[in-house]
């Protein structure tokens, strides 16, 4: 037998101060006088035992209550031959746990509120843990593996339930799926080193029996594996994609909404649309049993700002009606003309070039004159932080005064297009062909362009994408370097009939669209993900403004670094964040998550696990499905100080009766 609380055999100092008391309270010796009253005879002859006995007999009374007392205190025990039994405990934190089965389906109207019905799978989980703890034997431990994308040891080989209690009660449902593979192999390897182990799995019926096959490799020893299952089918309806992105030359952003039922009856769901928490669209999504539904919405691109999908419904789970993306605000392009000489606001109002420019809500124009142009051309990065994109018309500057940008060249020989001019082409030169498939001939049609006069080209890199060609010579060239794109123009709108037609314009915005397609900006990405922020190079932090006003974090950047990675992203919502130099954060990405794993509540009907035949059975199942009822397990050897605490009730009882009241003494 061992003792829990050793250091309770201390309190045999008190027994050994009783025994003393005792002793000293001892009655003195007598001396015997003659007496002749016969009543005093009578009282002697009436005394049943002599009050040194009695004495003797209530001090052994007292010491016994004081030792069963004090073995109560101590908590003995019978331990085993192999020690106390290690707790293994797998258990479910993905966001399918925030589920409140009991919660009725139900179609929100106006402003009503949905009313969650019931504890939460999560509510339950915790207390089958602490039902498990209670019923910890001396000597056993536990460890807590919480299942998510992420495992995690919530508690290592914990012997202490108040310590156990507090980690489970800290639990929360995470936005993630729960990836029991991973967690059931570290269980496996876990139960390695142990001779006494026991294994359970605490789920809601959201995964499917093959992520627990790791769990086939514990040892024999192990036995069967409890399988403790909190959830039931449910009624829900989430949002598990949304995200938005500009249509091509337009000025609306178009967003998709992907929407998930998980009950046995179609549905008619209403489904809303914010920017900024006002509505902008709304439209009803019906959507089959078991059915993925796509809903798109179309609205102008006026303006940034926090993009909301919300299913006006009330279901099992709330967090998965609703969406969000980040939608950066429109982006106008840094365009310079370049022309030869310069123009006043008259002459620019008056030329064609320029009037396609200002008509362009996309670009933010400007005029140089060409020797203007020359002064600032030696400083890259001034013309880098300046001008997006440049267009020299009829006019280029030499190799070395090239810009670090894109750039359209209307006429104008440059070496960035890699051609030999051989001449001029008179005698209206004939269009032969466009690739009608390249960005820039979008909506464009040349079969109706007259020229005067072109440029007679010699083309031989392979680099150079050729957009439109004479019977004899190429007319429009497009090349994509690392970092900027080209365009070449070769003849001069103004022989040409095109600066009357709608082509023009097309053919102008076509190319500013395509100097700013490139790999699509990031604005939303799934919880725990790393966010790649780019920086300017005149950065030296970032600061990051988290959600619900959390506390911002600053990230120095490096010195010639293009991006710096952003990792506490666990947290749902919207994310911004500006440069030291900057006053206000208007940049920024969100943080959604969406998966219609989480969003069914299909409980299966039970797991099994072991070695799979041919036909993919399962031979022999080690799942042994345990209710909650199940899991308190009442041991004789762990209640032992109950049993002295209640001999020590009862000697104080018999102590009382028969020594107080004097019933036999």
């Amino acid at each position: 037998m061992s003792l829990m609380f050793p250091a309770g055999l201390w309190l045999l100092c008190v027994a050994a101060g009783i025994a003393v008391i005792y002793f000293l309270r001892m009655p003195r010796r007598r001396v015997l006088v003659a007496d002749l009253a016969p009543w005093l005879q009578v009282a002697r002859a009436g005394k049943r035992m002599s009050s040194e006995r009695r004495t003797m007999i209530s001090l052994a009374f007292q010491l016994a209550i004081v030792l069963t007392l004090l073995f109560a205190f101590a908590r003995p025990f019978f331990a085993g031959p192999d020690g106390g039994r290690l707790e293994l405990v797998l258990v479910n934190l993905s966001a399918s746990t925030r589920a409140r089965d009991d919660t009725p389906l139900k179609v929100l109207e106006g402003l009503e509120k949905s009313a969650p019905a019931g504890p939460s799978r999560l509510d339950i989980e915790k207390g089958a843990l602490q039902t498990m703890i209670r019923a910890l034997n001396p000597g056993d431990r536990m460890t807590v593996i919480g299942v998510g994308a992420r495992t995690t040891i919530i508690s290592s080989g914990e012997s202490e339930p108040a310590v156990l209690d507090r980690d489970v009660s800290l639990l929360e449902a995470r936005n993630e799926t729960a990836a029991f593979a991973s967690a059931c192999q570290l269980a496996v390897e876990l139960a390695k080193n142990e001779k006494n182990v026991r294994v359970t799995v605490i789920d809601d019926g959201s995964t499917d029996s093959a992520d627990f096959t790791a769990l086939n490799n514990l040892p024999d020893a192990a036995g069967k594996i409890r399988c403790v299952k909190v959830g039931k089918s449910a009624e829900n309806v989430g949002i598990v994609g949304f995200k938005s992105r500009k249509k091509f030359n337009s000025d609306e952003i178009e967003t998709a909404v992907s929407i998930f039922n998980s009950t046995r009856q179609p549905l008619k769901v209403p489904v809303e649309l914010y920017l900024d928490g006002k509505v902008q669209r709304a439209t009803i999504a019906q959507i089959g049993a078991g059915g993925t539904e796509v809903v798109n919405f179309s609205i102008d691109y006026r303006r940034g700002g926090t993009l909301k999908a919300r299913l006006a419904v009330q279901d099992a789970i709330q967090e998965d009606n609703e969406a969000i993306d980040f939608l950066p605000a429109p982006h106008r392009m840094k365009v310079a003309l370049v022309t030869r000489e310069p123009m006043d606001e008259k002459a620019a109002n008056d030329y064609y070039l320029a009037r396609v420019l200002r008509s362009d809500t996309g670009v933010e124009g400007g005029f140089l004159a060409a020797a203007d142009y020359q002064k600032i051309s030696q400083d890259k990065r001034a013309l880098a932080s300046q001008f997006e994109a440049v267009v020299f018309d009829n006019w280029a500057p030499s190799a070395g005064e090239l810009p670090p940008c894109h750039a359209l060249f209307v006429n104008a020989e440059t070496s960035e297009i890699p051609v030999v001019v051989k001449g001029v082409l008179g005698d209206k030169p004939l269009i032969r062909k466009w690739d009608e498939g390249h960005p820039l001939m979008n909506y464009l049609n040349l079969r109706d362009v007259f020229l005067r006069r072109a440029k007679d080209l010699q083309f031989n890199d392979r680099t150079t994408d050729v957009v439109a060609e004479l019977v004899s010579s190429p007319l429009i060239l497009a090349r994509e370097l690392e970092r900027h794109k080209l365009v070449y123009l070769g003849f001069n709108p103004s022989d040409s009939d095109i600066q009357f037609k709608k082509e023009l314009p097309l053919f102008v915005l076509n190319a500013f669209e395509w100097f700013k397609r490139g790999v699509e900006p990031v604005t939303q990405i799934a919880p725990g993900e790393a966010m790649s922020i780019p920086v300017d190079s005149s950065w030296k932090s970032v600061t990051v403004q988290l959600p619900d006003n959390g506390t911002p974090q600053t990230l120095d950047v490096p010195p010639g670094a293009e991006n710096i990675m952003f990792f506490d992203t666990f947290r749902p919502g919207i994310y911004r964040y500006k440069g030291d130099a900057e006053t206000t954060a208007t940049r920024g990405f969100a943080v959604n998550f969406g998966s219609g794993r989480a969003s069914n509540l299909s409980a299966a009907d039970a797991i099994r696990i072991g070695t799979v035949d041919e036909r993919g059975a399962i031979l022999n199942n080690r799942a042994d499905a345990t209710s909650l009822n199940t899991l308190v397990e009442h041991h004789a050897s762990a209640s032992l100080w109950a049993y002295f605490a209640a001999l020590a009730c009862a000697l104080m009882v018999a102590e009382n009766y028969l020594f107080h009241r004097r019933i036999f003494f």
